[in-house]
């Protein structure tokens, strides 16, 4: 039998470039300080400031999860030198063995037998910066690991000689300074990784800014990998990761809370270690109030900066950027009052109309000048309607004279009926402009319905017209929400858009702003399998043409792919075939997520903004379909209708829709084979 401590040699493998090997020693006492009979599997990060050991018996009938965490930070079985071990979940043993098999792991850390403050340092330290003697044992703990850390180790090993900072200025460059030299953006690589930037996080469109916390990206490299770490000041951050007296390091993990990969944890317990040997009971944290207290929005202020950003506007359209790609566009929200009273909408229960003037005028000026510091190129206008605000001509002037070449604009469009208005407008916009316009129905009737407002078709069809005939007809984006009060005139409309010569029409599905069948959204929304075919059934009596045209328009609106599968399935015109997704898209409304909601999974969310309350899909695991599906429905429309229309697909399915293939081209399932191929080789 195998045993930790009693002569054996065990490499714990997460992924590459990451290695913890355990070495045997004996106690004072001359007995085995090791655990007889188990060996560790992997080693991953845990939530709140934990490293989790998974340890398997030789026999392979049990099993135990093992947690050591940052000293003092929680209750735990035995407190030791490198850190506070406790259990979490184990199998196959009973609890009083449990404690048993965690205090030998315990007796083995202190013996030196698991190499923990290698590579997680900053459990063998406790969040009080005033306890001098803890920061003190923590710089010769990691003196020994140095040469682990790569090319940054040379600028570890004078990390105790160097004066103690009294002031951290908590703005993008005072974090970066604050991290130098040990850590330099752009700079030599610790632990594989190299630090790129510091920026804020982003947030929803209508919640300010937090200027406590900061997200660090890093990038191995050595492949496209990227970890990307929140610095929090006085936050009780549920996904963090190691504390350090006001500063809270975490981890943007979207897994379950005991999932971190190993390296990444690693790079984040280096990096806690590195705040806390910089800390003292002097360090003064300074942080800002408002935009412009900040030296700069990210740091370095470049246009290939490695940011993720997702945004959405009123009627669920979403631009993302992320990876190593220009900065997104900038996302200017005004909000006065739209005038209208949408069936399916309830966002003025969250956001209460307001039209600041001046003052909303003087915020834009600040955001439009950092973001062209930074290299954005396209500003998205979007509110509850921004149009209407009193100064958005002045607004658009500013847009134009900063330089950005584009604009996008997301309004009921009514204003634009107005003849001198629209021309104002129209003659300060930058070259490339967008108009997306919000048109639910063909006639008048249906959409004065859908808005809850009188007359507002006319307006939309005057403003519509108005664009046209001054020469913008190019600039119309046409957007829809499919709903029960217009879901018969769906079909008819997109033919009637596409004889005018419309070429963009983006479709969506309404989603709940609360998490009660309260909500608007319960009287509007209908059962997706059902709204399909019934669009699916109108299509067919329209000429093939405009079928055709129509078809990718309706189907891209549906995000779960097992519900276009199933109608195609069943003989009808190719649903999926038509609209396959490229990769999986979020639910309209869950760009955002936000901790006040918890999966069904028990998994919190990351961020601070408002996202729509979603529980997994219970077929996940088992549907051939899941590397394109997000993966989660509504939690409204779960306890509303139910999950049951929601079927998973198997392999074989896809496998037989490729052989009818060869029989005839005809076949509806054509066109999805074709695309399904590539999505799902790697599975």
């Amino acid at each position: 039998m195998r045993a930790i401590g009693s002569g054996s040699r065990h490499v714990l493998r997460s992924r590459p470039k990451v290695t913890i090997s355990t070495t045997t020693r004996s106690g004072d006492d001359g007995e085995s300080s090791g655990i007889a009979g188990w060996h560790i599997e992997r080693v991953t990060g845990a939530f709140p400031t934990a490293v989790s050991f998974w340890l398997a018996r030789e026999d392979g009938d049990a099993k135990i999860q093992i947690l050591v965490g940052q000293r003092g930070e929680a209750e735990c079985l035995k407190a030791t030198p490198l850190g506070d071990v406790s259990y979490r979940q184990f199998s196959g043993i009973g609890e009083r063995e449990a404690a048993k098999v965690t205090l030998a792991f315990a007796n083995g850390l202190e013996a030196g037998n698991v190499p923990v403050a290698r590579y997680f340092p900053h459990l063998s330290t406790g969040a009080d910066v005033a306890d001098d003697q803890s920061r003190l044992r923590l710089e010769r703990i990691i003196q020994p690991a140095i040469p682990l850390l790569g090319d940054a180790g040379s600028q570890f090993r004078e990390v105790a000689t160097r004066a103690k900072p009294t002031t951290l200025i908590f703005d993008p460059p005072g974090i970066a300074e604050f991290l130098e030299p040990e850590i330099a953006v752009d700079g030599m690589a610790i632990l594989g990784w190299v630090f790129r930037g510091v920026y804020l996080p982003s947030v929803a469109r209508r919640e300010s800014a937090d200027f406590s916390t900061f997200m660090l990206e890093f990038t191995r490299d050595d492949s496209e990998q990227a970890a990307r770490l929140t610095l929090k000041v006085d936050g009780n951050d549920t996904k963090a990761f190691g504390r350090c007296g006001r500063l809270c390091l975490g981890i943007a993990h979207d897994g379950e809370v005991d999932t971190v990969p190993v390296e990444v944890a690693s790079l984040a317990s280096w990096i806690v270690a590195l705040l806390r040997i910089r800390s003292s009971a002097e360090l003064d944290i300074e942080v800002a109030t408002a935009l412009t207290d900040l030296r700069a929005i990210s740091y370095p202020a470049r246009t290939d900066a490695i940011e993720t950003q997702i945004e959405s506007d009123e009627s669920g359209d979403i631009a993302t950027v992320t990876g190593n790609a220009k900065p997104p566009a900038l996302n200017l929200a005004l909000d006065p009052e739209c005038g209208q009273r949408c069936v399916f909408c309830s966002v003025k229960s969250y956001v209460t109309p307001t039209d600041a003037g001046d003052t909303d005028l003087n915020d834009v000026l600040v955001q439009l000048d950092q973001a062209r510091q930074r290299g954005v190129g396209e500003v998205r206008l979007n509110g509850i309607d921004p149009l209407r605000h009193s100064r958005v001509l002045e607004v658009v002037d500013a847009i134009r004279d900063a330089g950005f070449p584009a604009l996008t604009v997301f309004s009921t469009a009514r204003r634009l009926a107005e003849d001198d208005f629209r021309k104002a407008f129209l003659d300060r916009v930058p070259r490339q402009f967008e108009i997306f316009i919000p048109l639910y129905g063909l006639s008048a009737e249906v959409h004065d319905i859908v808005t809850g407002t009188p007359g507002a078709y006319r307006e939309v069809q005057s403003a519509i017209d108005g664009l046209r005939k001054d020469g913008a007809g190019d600039a119309i984006r046409i957007s829809t929400i499919f709903v029960q009060q217009n879901v018969h005139e769906i079909v008819p409309m997109l033919r009637k858009l596409r004889s005018e010569g419309v070429h963009h029409v983006d479709a969506h599905l309404p989603y709940p702003m609360r998490p009660t069948t309260r909500d608007p959204y319960v009287d509007s929304a209908v059962r997706e399998a059902d709204l399909l075919d019934r669009l699916l059934a109108d299509l067919e009596t329209i000429p093939e043409d405009d079928g055709q045209w129509a078809l990718p328009i309706i189907t891209g609106a549906f995000r779960h792919p097992c519900i276009a599968w199933r109608a195609e399935s069943r003989g009808r015109v190719p649903a999926l075939g038509a609209a396959f997704p490229e990769r999986a898209f979020p639910l309209a409304g869950t760009e955002y997520r936000s901790d006040q909601f918890v999966h069904a999974s028990g998994t919190a969310g990351e961020g601070g903004a408002f996202a729509v309350a979603v529980v997994d899909c219970p077929h996940t695991d088992r549907c051939a379909l899941a590397p394109v599906c997000p993966r989660e429905h509504y939690s409204v429309y779960a306890e509303h209708y139910g999950l049951e229309e929601f079927e998973p697909v198997h392999p074989s399915e896809l496998y037989q829709a490729k052989s009818h293939r060869r029989q005839t081209d005809d076949s509806p399932v054509a066109n999805l084979w074709s695309g399904l191929r590539s999505k799902l080789r790697g599975r």
